[in-house]
């Protein structure tokens, strides 16, 4: 695990993580400036570009995610940002049944009548 224990290791490390974080997002997410602002779910929202695995999978987003929360004293501004938005971004991505296009025609009823146990 890094060593981000500094203040100015954490600033740079946020900053790369800031950067990667914004390029994983669907287009759609991302402000005029690349940042995943936009938390409105378009109907046709393609997850396609975050719900993977692999070397920018989202494993390795909370790998990255936690590297930086354990360097921090308190878990407060940017990181918490991030945190939160990850988490919303998992969450919308769950939400849609495991499938990453919302328009998709998985429905919670149909998942349970394939596993009951909710696996």
């Amino acid at each position: 695990m890094p060593v981000l224990r500094n203040r100015s290791a954490r600033k740079v490390f946020a900053h790369e993580f800031l950067n990667w974080w914004a390029s994983l997002q669907p287009q759609w997410r991302n402000d005029q400036d690349g940042r995943p602002t936009q938390r409105s779910v378009p109907d046709n929202a393609d997850w396609a570009a975050l719900c993977r695995g692999g070397q920018n999978g989202v494993f390795l987003v909370l790998v990255a995610l936690s590297w930086w929360v354990g360097g921090c004293e308190k878990i407060e501004g940017e990181v918490h940002t991030i945190m939160e938005d990850v988490c919303w971004a998992l969450q919308r991505m769950v939400s849609v049944g495991g499938k990453i296009k919302a328009s998709d025609t998985f429905t919670r009823s149909a998942a349970s009548k394939e596993n009951p146990r909710g696996i």
